[in-house]
């Protein structure tokens, strides 16, 4: 449900400050990691796949490892073959970053990758985290008496409204008044930032 209408990493804004730092002059992974980015940018998963193997090389201790599992996983969730096989690497690689990067993005992916490999409940569970994490982000903001920018608020809104699409595309649970529950949780949330005070432009 997210993969045909996400943008790859063009929903998520710039590239992070200390990965644009880290890459100064260095050469290896963090160098793929930036040319990975304009091409998640641009949707040439043709390119990003060509440089899998540089990302891969990454290191879970590394600072950029998270973005690279991202990258990684964007063209897998993107191609037109040998779908289900690509999934599960996907899930599995995510899966792993997610022990230390727990965040938006990764379980945007974990979910499109569950739903391609019809593992419903996973899909429930990564979308049930990604609006919990939007929650907490908006009430960090309040908490703190800061703004958040337009950029974000439509990087959340264009998350909340894809995983609502995907609640209610017919995913079978034991439980289906979770997904009742989360599907009102999910539109709650996109009313109070379609009302949400926005700081300017960055």
């Amino acid at each position: 449900y997210l993969v045909r209408n996400r943008l790859g990493a063009a929903g998520r804004g710039v590239l992070p400050a200390d990965i644009q730092s880290a890459a100064d002059g260095m050469a290896g992974p963090v160098t793929a990691v930036m040319e990975g980015w304009g091409y998640a940018l641009e949707g040439n998963w043709l390119a990003l796949a060509e440089i899998d193997a540089e990302l891969g090389r990454s290191s879970i201790t590394d600072a950029w490892y998270p973005v690279a599992t991202q990258l990684r996983a964007d063209w897998r969730t993107n191609v037109t073959v040998n779908q289900e096989a690509f999934a599960f690497d996907a899930l599995r690689m995510v899966e792993r970053a997610l022990v230390v990067a727990p965040e938006r993005n990764l379980y945007s992916l974990r979910a499109v990758s569950a739903l391609t490999l019809g593992d419903h409940d996973r899909v429930l569970e990564s979308s049930r985290m990604l609006t919990t994490y939007v929650q907490t982000d908006l009430e960090n903001a309040d908490i703190a008496g800061a703004s958040i920018t337009i950029q974000e608020l439509a990087r959340m809104r264009q998350d909340l409204s894809l995983v609502r699409n995907g609640l209610r595309s017919g995913l079978v649970v034991a439980d289906p008044e979770r997904i009742r529950r989360l599907v009102d949780d999910v539109s709650e949330l996109i009313e109070t930032i379609d009302d949400y005070p926005s700081a300017p432009n960055n």
